[in-house]
């Protein structure tokens, strides 16, 4: 991952979420713009997470390539769920409507992920106890599937994920992938950085999972 001085932590590079507002519409381009943030993450860890890196992208690339037919019409992710609903058949394929499913679970995931990694560090209240901290993140990474994908993945999916665990990277690596480490902070000043900006990016990633899910089981669909 490329490092500069203005930007030097990956959550600070990534096109960000932005807040949903009121209205409840969720703007197409931004959205998946802010969506590939996550599949730079799953990058990270290495070629195991291949095909978890392209299930991602490829909805992606599927919501793009509808909202490229249209820009005006599909200007939100609202509108390809309602058009699909109100112009096909319950048991036809809505395309865009499944992708955006699958890439909110997705999302949700790293969300409750980063999240219990957080947590460490928010608990973590000097420099000492911060040393003390875990290498292994597969807890985090487990219970994160346990909360969220487990329950749409059939046996052989979940065997596969099994496997990709035993390829995550530990915390300093991850550290490392995202740029924290370049900083060379102290200890209490590394912690105060982390939580910053990973609390900011979550903030705004949860309001749009939030709003997607809203949105599905506005139209009668499963988040």
């Amino acid at each position: 991952m490329e490092i500069n001085d203005k930007n030097p932590v990956f959550f600070e590079t990534v096109v960000p979420f932005v807040d949903i507002v009121s209205d409840g519409l969720i703007d197409t381009e931004q959205f998946l713009e802010a969506s590939k943030c996550i599949v730079k993450f799953v990058d990270m860890f290495g070629i195991a997470f291949k095909p978890v890196k392209n299930d991602i992208d490829g909805n992606i690339n599927k919501l793009m390539n509808i909202f490229d037919k249209d820009r005006s019409m599909f200007k939100h992710l609202n509108s390809i769920v309602k058009f699909e609903k109100e112009t096909l058949k319950d048991e036809d394929l809505h395309v865009g409507t499944d992708a955006l499913t699958w890439l909110n679970r997705a999302l949700i995931y790293n969300q409750i992920f980063l999240s219990l990694f957080l947590e460490d560090y928010k608990q973590a209240d000097d420099g000492e106890s911060l040393q003390n901290l875990s290498e292994d993140l597969t807890k985090h990474f487990d219970s994160a599937y346990e909360l969220t994908l487990k329950k749409y993945h059939g046996w052989l999916v979940r065997k596969i994920f099994s496997c990709c665990l035993m390829a995550i990277p530990n915390r300093t690596d991850l550290l490392k992938y995202l740029g924290y480490l370049n900083l060379n902070l102290s200890s209490i000043e590394l912690r105060q950085v982390i939580i910053k900006s990973i609390d900011n990016y979550l903030k705004h990633l949860k309001s749009n999972t939030e709003a997607v899910s809203i949105l599905l089981l506005a139209h009668g669909f499963q988040p």
